[in-house]
């Protein structure tokens, strides 16, 4: 009886201990969650294991991070106090000091931000807990505070957040389209994101339009992102204003590349030119220009100069003559600023892509549509870019492709805006948006819609009501938002959840 009671007492004895430990190493746990200021959701389940291929050091970045056969791991390795004061002021869009690791490939000391703007202010005003609170995107800087140092030549990369994308593919599929007719675009891949090893999400990598861009794509001149500063032109519409250089802040505020005085009064005559309709052969690299605005036009992404907001892309400048550089197309496919119903908006005029605004307050697509040679060039460049990318499968074989690559991945992005039978539908959708864009503008090209939206008979459209364009993610309308912002100017003050300080609401 004794011996099976001290049996008994041992079993027990090892029972506690075992229970004992259980419970600290849970609290350690916890502590070390707090501690790397990751939320408990993210322990839900074990860091994600990448499988990524050995690449052969000769190999720049264009075959590294921007091979898109397969997901790339890139963990950010950042001190908690500095996460914790990222998380805390998102919108102050500050630089950490942080490590980073791509693929095994490791690099100290570059530079840590969020970026975006409506967006990072949408995610930012949001809830502070939660699968998606944290999800901003990202702008990574290898050489801000080493000299000279890069990811294998590249300088500069963005990790999108895929923010109101459902499909992930918007900026990818719109750059893939613009190489297609030509024209220089970002690169982009897929990074399973983690921070301080515990996993984070999918995210679209994306090349940055800078130094290494321009390098890969044997372009040279002076950059420059301009930027719509207020509710008047400064500049991004590229209206000519006078002689004057403070006359277009919009553009010199924004430059990419050092700029003399010199610079800018050449950019000022091309301007002027280019208003003028003159010599434009000389100010303009209509080459390239007119199978920009043939894809910028198929997309209809009016968060961009032919938008109300005129903004998302590069100018670039080169002895007087100028070309345009596409830029941010995550809100692609009609889903910004287009107050229409689906069908007018996949029948929307290739020859009036402008919202609410007359063709000469937007100079850079004026002197297509007025000449009638530049104007049928378009339209045979727009035939070019259907018969090659999309009669020829390319388009469905491209989404396809990239959709099996993440598709294992999207059950995995912990703090994803949307489900996989979402991302499903999405891709299902896009692909449908993109077969009656083709549909509508080929009956414009043969004369039988009018390609001038206003001219079009309801009769000849195509009926695209069968398309639900709220299954391809967020669908923003800013003339709605103002309406809204209006109505409530007298309301009371709303909480900035973050901070929990008394914001007044503007317009």
């Amino acid at each position: 009886m004794k011996k099976k009671k001290m049996i008994l007492i041992i079993i027990f004895s090892i029972l506690g201990i075992g229970l004992l430990v259980f419970l600290l190493m849970g609290v350690l746990r916890k502590d070390n969650q707090e501690g790397n200021g990751m939320q408990p959701l993210m322990q839900r389940i074990p860091p994600v294991k990448i499988n990524y291929p050995k690449i052969e050091e000769n190999k720049q970045y264009k075959d590294r991070i921007f091979d898109t056969s397969y997901v790339h791991e890139v963990n950010i390795i950042i001190s908690n106090k500095d996460w914790e004061d990222l998380k805390k002021y998102p919108t102050a869009k500050r630089k950490y000091p942080v490590d980073i690791t791509i693929d095994g490939i490791k690099l100290k000391n570059v530079s840590f931000n969020t970026k975006g703007n409506s967006s990072l202010k949408s995610i930012a005003e949001g809830p502070s807990v939660g699968p998606a609170a944290n999800r901003f995107s990202f702008k990574i800087n290898f050489g801000k505070y080493e000299n000279n140092q890069t990811y294998y030549g590249l300088d500069i990369l963005n990790l999108n957040n895929i923010f109101g994308d459902a499909s992930y593919l918007n900026d990818a599929l719109s750059y893939e389209m613009f190489r297609e007719m030509g024209i220089a675009a970002p690169l982009t891949s897929f990074v399973y994101l983690k921070i301080n090893g515990q996993n984070f999400g999918l995210y679209s990598a994306v090349e940055e339009i800078s130094k290494s861009f321009m390098e890969r794509n044997n372009l040279d001149g002076y950059l420059y992102k301009p930027g719509q500063s207020g509710r008047n032109n400064k500049g991004s519409t590229l209206i000519y204003v006078d002689e004057k250089i403070d006359s277009y802040p919009d553009i010199f505020n924004n430059a990419k590349s050092i700029i003399s005085k010199d610079d800018k009064t050449r950019l000022i005559k091309s301007l002027k030119y280019l208003n003028e309709q003159k010599d434009l052969d000389k100010v303009l690299n209509i080459k390239e220009i007119i199978p920009y605005f043939a894809v910028h036009n198929f997309l209809l992404s009016y968060d961009s100069y032919t938008g109300k907001s005129i903004h998302n892309y590069y100018l670039l400048e080169k002895d007087g003559i100028l070309s345009m550089l596409p830029w941010d197309y995550n809100l692609a496919f009609g889903r910004f600023n287009m107050p229409l119903n689906i069908t007018d908006i996949i029948n929307y005029g290739i020859d009036s892509p402008l919202i609410e605004e007359l063709d000469k307050n937007r100079p850079m697509w004026n002197w297509i549509k007025t000449n009638p040679i530049y104007l049928e060039e378009y339209h045979q460049t727009i035939n070019k870019l259907i018969k090659n990318f999309y009669e020829s499968g390319k388009l469905d074989k491209y989404i396809d492709n990239n959709y099996q690559v993440i598709k294992s991945f999207i059950p995995l992005d912990i703090s994803a805006f949307y489900n996989i039978n979402q991302v499903e539908e999405a891709i299902e959708t896009l692909k449908e948006f993109c077969k009656y864009r083709v549909q509508s503008i080929k009956l414009q090209l043969n004369g039988k819609l009018s390609t001038i939206t206003k001219n079009q008979l309801e009769k000849e459209k195509i009926d695209a009501s069968k398309i639900d364009l709220e299954k391809l993610g967020f669908v923003a309308d800013d003339s709605k938002r103002e309406q809204q912002e209006s109505n409530s100017s007298n309301s009371e003050p709303h909480l900035d959840k973050r901070n929990n300080t008394k914001k007044e609401t503007t317009s």
